[in-house]
């Protein structure tokens, strides 16, 4: 895929689209996840349905809904916010 988005023009652009530096970067992200994995634990291959950001915008949320109204917090907001939870 890394390959095909690389050599792919597109009509009337001189650089890459934002969804084509999109693609290559997820790919390069999962090819070096899966380097670590199997380093760390002789992992052999990654199932990449199972990866997604669930957990993380969830706590996200958690985190957001502390403020009250003021749901966009600044990062030392965050930070405090963080420490309350």
């Amino acid at each position: 895929m890394s390959e095909v988005i690389t050599q792919l023009k597109v009509i009337n652009s001189r650089s890459k689209l934002p969804f084509q530096k999109g693609i290559l970067l997820s790919n390069s992200a999962l090819q070096m996840l899966m380097e670590d994995l199997n380093r760390r634990f002789g992992a052999q291959y990654l199932l990449t349905r199972r990866i997604n950001q669930d957990v993380i915008e969830n706590f996200f949320g958690v985190i957001r809904a502390k403020g009250g109204l003021h749901d966009h917090p600044s990062p030392l907001e965050f930070k405090y916010r963080l420490r309350i939870r």
